[in-house]
């Protein structure tokens, strides 16, 4: 239901970039904009019967995640609408706001889809892992007659398949410790499902208690594990900052869908105190440097980063203001750009206080 949303609306965004690029015609987006109205209007359909058919409890402690998917369903109209401005007016400014919200919305469907029903999960408990509550209601139906023994197994296959890929996936990221301790708990719970898909497909229930109890295990050792992997991956990038990469790793997946403004907001309040004690501590480097001619560079190369930052932070603050995709991008160069200045800057004040050490050292002697 989603995911066939979404195929529309990734048509519908390459068409879009087509225009822009002057490569198709304007007219060309008509049809794909009704295809994705309709898309959207079957997704939300199914949602809201989804949400209707929640229990009172459960229904309460979901809310949040009911809000958001509506937003988001109320946010892609919009950029719909400006689509379909777009055809009748021929305004180019318009179809750039067109396609920022594309491209905001276009994933934040199947992500809101899957937030909301991972939430319904752990409200319906007994645990905190969705998944692993999945798993529970299989094996409850099968022993009480309600569902065959395959709908577990199937349940079981896709955590087995997850693991899989997962694994996969890691074996191209960074060999960082983090990343190695996760793979190492992925190979784990790919283990544990294929032995409780053994005891499933052999109708042994005790088996399958005890494997439901160890994948259990499992399911709880890669959360935490997987915060620190990807900590340390989004640490990685151009920047010699980690702090900064982790800065950019995060705008980049927010540009995507995949995170919220308030996880960058987070990270940027973190960024801020630690370039302005950089840029003091700089100021007394000036100050008392006594060899001041040999580090104008580094100290107009760190006047430059810190002015650098500041213009990263107006374009940030602009982007969280109204959501415009090319401040955030802007932003993130300039913190990478000023990030590598200050860099500079710090060693060439390093290097040359180094120098005027082993000169002294060689007086000495």
């Amino acid at each position: 239901m989603a995911t066939e949303a979404v195929e529309k609306k990734k048509a519908l965004i390459e068409v879009i970039t087509e225009v822009l690029n002057g490569k198709a015609q304007g007219s060309d987006l008509a049809p794909l904009s009704e295809a994705a109205r309709q898309e959207l209007a079957t997704a939300r359909q199914g949602f809201e019967g989804s949400a209707s058919s929640l229990s009172p409890a459960v229904a309460e402690r979901v809310q949040p995640f009911v809000d958001k998917a509506r937003q988001v369903f109320m946010g892609y109209d919009h950029a719909l609408d400006l689509v379909d401005e777009y055809v009748k007016s021929n305004d180019h400014n318009v179809l750039v706001q067109a396609a920022e919200h594309v491209s905001r919305f276009s994933t934040q469907i199947n992500l809101a889809f899957q937030v909301y029903r991972d939430a319904v999960l752990v409200a319906e408990g007994p645990s905190e892992i969705p998944n692993y509550n999945l798993i529970l209601i299989c094996i409850k139906e099968w022993r009480d007659g309600s569902s065959p023994v395959e709908k577990l197994r199937v349940m079981v296959e896709r955590e087995r398949l997850m693991a899989k890929a997962t694994m996969d996936a890691l074996d191209k990221e960074p060999k960082l410790p983090e990343v190695l301790e996760l793979r190492k708990a992925f190979e784990k719970h790919l283990e544990s499902a294929t032995k409780l898909s053994v005891a499933a497909r052999d109708g042994n229930q005790s088996a399958v208690d005890v494997e439901a109890d160890k994948i259990r295990e499992t399911f709880q050792s890669i959360g935490p594990l997987r915060a620190a992997a990807e900590t340390a991956v989004r640490s990685q990038g151009d920047s010699p900052s980690g702090l900064v990469n982790l800065v950019v790793n995060t705008g980049r997946r927010l540009s995507r869908g995949e995170a919220h403004p308030k996880e960058l907001a987070g990270l940027l309040d973190q960024v801020r105190p630690v370039i302005r004690s950089a840029e003091a501590q700089f100021e007394v480097v000036t100050k008392a440097a006594t060899d001041a001619e040999r580090l104008n560079d580094a100290f107009e190369g760190a006047r430059k980063a810190f002015a650098t930052y500041d213009e990263a932070f107006k374009c940030f603050d602009q982007f969280f203001e109204g959501h415009y995709l090319n401040r955030l991008e802007r932003g993130m160069q300039l913190l990478v750009e000023a990030s590598k200045l200050q860099y500079a800057a710090e060693q060439r004040v390093l290097d040359v206080q180094e120098r005027q050490g082993k000169v002294s050292c060689m007086k000495c002697g």
